[in-house]
Formats: structure tokens, sequence, C-alpha cells
């Protein structure tokens, strides 16, 4: 992903870490694993879209990522437990990116083919739902990049990034 081999090292807690400025992330799914690097910084993550009611969603995400959950299953026309898990992959690629939990997060913009793109400061969150081969999972894939400046990551990059990551 970075265009040139790098050894990747575990912590610990086994976060995947290479030498230099780069971050390298990965999430894992099912027998599915999704993994980014960048000289910018990246964090991803991977979740299956559960059923879950939605006082459970409410105390998982907190009420302003609960409320955004509920407005982007309203404009997306999607379930609720897409929208929720949406947000909380995004959440766990913040604490990836290593900001705070509670971070604000925003709907930046999204498109008709289900990507939806969220921000928290200089992150961009690029997240979309997509069903696996079997036609029966729903997972919801968030990617997590630096902007440059003022200039924001595009939906067709943040596709790239997933696409080269597999």
């Amino acid at each position: 992903a970075l265009g040139r081999p790098e050894k990747i090292w575990r912590r610990p807690d086994g976060k995947p870490v290479i030498p230099g400025e780069a971050s390298v992330s990965a999430a894992h799914a099912h027998e599915l694993t999704l993994a980014v690097a960048s000289e910018a910084g990246a964090a991803c993550d991977l979740e299956t879209v559960v059923a879950r009611p939605a006082a459970v969603w409410r105390e998982l995400l907190g009420e302003e990522r609960f409320k955004l959950a509920e407005r982007l299953a309203r404009e997306k026309a999607e379930g609720m437990d897409t929208a929720a898990t949406r947000l909380w992959a995004a959440t766990e690629s913040l604490k990836k990116a290593g900001l705070p939990v509670g971070a604000a997060l925003t709907l930046e913009s999204s498109t008709t083919d289900h990507w939806v793109l969220l921000r928290s400061g200089a992150l961009m969150i690029a997240t979309c739902a997509v069903v696996t081969g079997n036609a029966r999972t729903i997972l919801v894939v968030a990617v997590a990049v630096q902007s440059a400046g003022a200039v924001r990551p595009s939906f067709a990059q943040a596709e790239e990034k997933v696409l080269r990551a597999k």
C-alpha cells in the first residue's frame, strides 16, 4: 500500500507498526482482513452489521452519534443497524487513529452508491456498506485518512485505498 516493501511489527496490544513516519492499520471480520497504510496517517475498521435494539445502539454510540445514525438511516434509506454500524466503525477508526473516543464526528457528504464521508477535525472517514459473497452478511468498511490542509479526499480516493488494501 505504501508502494515499497516494509517490515510490519506488532505492539503488545496487536496494533501493526512499521518503521518511520508511515502508519498502518488492520481490521478483521469473518474470513476477511482489511489493511491500510499511509504516509499521512490512516486507520481502518471492518464491522459486521448486527441487529440491535435502539436502546443498545444509543448506549454504544452515545446520544450525538445515535442521532447521526438515525439521520443516516433516513437519508440513505438504509436500516438503522447499518447506519449505526457505520458510526461504530468510524468510532473504532478514530480510536485507531489516536483520537479520543468522544471526538466530534460530523457528516461531510454521501453518495447514492453507499458511501458516507464523515469528518473529525482533519480526519476524514469514508464508510461503505457492502454485501459479502454469500449475500447474507452486510459489512461496513471504514477508512480514516488525515486530510492534507484544505484538500479533502474524494470518494474515489477512499475507494482506491480500500481496493489497494485487499
